[in-house]
């Protein structure tokens, strides 16, 4: 058993760095030597030395590797090779599709956002529940916790620049703001009792074919684009050179992002639950192992496509964990450049948690698009094992969400940044503000027990304001609000 982990570890971490196949065929052949030194059985021994020879010596030769291996692979390649190179330079989100998490996306330049109006009257919406019960504590709906998520993704979408390719298409942004759309919409309906008066015209144009989105992915996809390079090579003798070199390469990131991805999954599920900066440090480790999961399954759409088995199934749920994994990706960013991000932790967990458990469901969608039964119950098990996954966000996570939204004015002005000046809004926002300076006072008239018990609000007002539970600004603050929610708000009451 000692000897069987060591030689597991060995592999995984020789595929977990990505080791050249030199250094590989050296270490693993070391290791084979201490097991015929120190281990415990001869026959063993030879048997190990002798699957060694029979695979790292051809492997090694690369005479032996590039007729056996690596033609035949070529001329598969050289039938299905499209008939240009891609022309479009990477994005700056184009590394995620490779794994690597770590990129740093630029500022977005302000421009008109297609859904400013939809948003702006969500967070309008999202205020004015709160204002229509003025004299009790402000509360939390689980509308409200939803569209806070969304607004504050959006927000992350504006401020940084998730483009996969450098052509002036925003493909990543639009789109994940269409899949959007809607679920905000709802919200705002559940909230306001009616459909938002926003144009949401735009989503069909921004919600186009997903296969056009995954191709788009495969035009920046480094190792991908070095083997068709390679096999674009005028000369027989070179080409056949350049693909051994990039098939390697392949191979070892496939091997790579799959060993991070189940070391990563692994790892992260025996872990408690944290709370504070150990609970933000590990969302950004959960961010990374859904980059190195959405990478396996670049590399495998690349196989997929060239044994012509890549169905659309598997391209709709690709390009849906692509643009999940973006908006994942800006909303950390932002978060990190935010003035008081402690502030708005609860916030970042909703949403973090709501596009962890998208993606992992489009990553099984996708897997479940394989052909053979016994390679997808493998890659499940490696992608994605038991236990491993994310959980749904409790209701006290939304409810903190939402109070986040309507307690902390900084964070709305963060949400309005990017947003046209709108005159009801900024009043509906200080309206909110007055009553948030008043929650000690609302929390000591929601306890206070008046005998007889007030017959309208207005009332309880007038009481609460003779027996100094409110001083006169308050109570006059508080009339106020409630003829305003009388009036405006809710029309229908007296």
């Amino acid at each position: 058993m000692f000897w069987l982990i060591v030689f597991l570890g060995l592999a995984g971490l020789l595929a977990y760095r990505a080791v050249p196949l030199q250094t590989a065929t050296g270490l693993v052949g070391v290791t084979v030597l201490l097991y015929g030194w120190l281990g415990e059985s001869s026959g063993g021994f030879v048997l190990l030395l002798l699957l060694y020879l029979l695979l790292f010596v051809p492997l090694n030769v690369p005479a032996l590797r590039q007729e056996w291996l690596s033609r035949p692979l070529l001329e598969r390649l050289l039938e299905r090779l499209p008939p240009a190179l891609p022309h479009n330079g990477a994005g700056p989100a184009a590394g995620l599709l490779e794994g690597d998490w770590e990129l740093r996306l630029p500022a977005s330049p302000p421009t008109a956002s297609p859904d400013a109006d939809l948003r702006t009257e969500a967070l309008a919406a999202a205020l004015a529940a709160r204002l229509r019960h003025p004299c009790q504590p402000s509360g939390a709906k689980p509308a409200q916790a939803r569209m806070a998520a969304l607004l504050y993704g959006a927000a992350a979408l504006d401020h940084h620049d998730p483009r996969l390719l450098d052509d002036g298409l925003d493909c990543a942004a639009e789109r994940l703001r269409a899949r959007q759309a809607w679920p905000l919409a709802q919200a705002t309906c559940t909230l306001r009792g009616r459909a938002p008066d926003a144009s949401l015209d735009w989503t069909a144009a921004a919600s186009a074919d997903p296969a056009d989105l995954a191709e788009r992915c495969a035009q920046v996809h480094g190792p991908g684009l070095a083997l068709w390079a390679a096999a674009r090579e005028v000369s027989p003798a070179q080409r056949l050179i350049a693909f051994d070199e990039a098939l390697w390469q392949f191979i070892g990131h496939g091997l790579s992002q799959l060993t991070r991805a189940l070391v990563g999954s692994l790892s992260l599920g025996l872990l408690i639950p944290a709370e504070g900066d150990e609970a933000l440090r590990r969302q950004r480790q959960r961010a990374a192992l859904a980059s190195s999961r959405v990478a396996v399954l670049t590399d495998l759409r690349l196989l997929l496509q060239l044994s012509q088995r890549l169905s659309p199934g598997f391209d709709a749920a690709y390009s849906a964990a692509v643009l999940h994994l973006a908006g994942l990706h800006a909303a950390l960013a932002w978060h990190a450049s935010a003035p008081a991000p402690r502030l708005e932790r609860p916030l970042l967990r909703l949403l973090s948690q709501d596009s962890h458990c998208q993606l992992e469901r489009r990553l099984l969608a996708a897997l479940r698009e394989l052909p053979q039964p016994l390679l997808r119950g493998l890659l499940r098990a490696l992608v994605l094992p038991p236990g491993s996954g994310s959980r749904e966000a409790s209701a006290a996570e939304g409810e903190a969400a939402a109070l986040c939204l309507l307690r902390e004015p900084a964070l709305r002005a963060r949400l309005l940044n990017r947003l046209p000046a709108h005159p009801g809004l900024l009043a509906l926002d200080a309206r909110v503000q007055a009553l948030q300076a008043l929650e000690p006072s609302l929390r000591r008239l929601q306890l206070a027990q008046m005998e007889p018990p007030p017959a309208t609000e207005a009332a309880r007002i007038d009481n609460a304001e003779r027996l100094g539970l409110l001083s006169e600004t308050e109570a006059g603050i508080l009339r106020e609000a409630l003829e305003f929610a009388c009036t405006q708000l809710n029309p229908d009451r007296s």
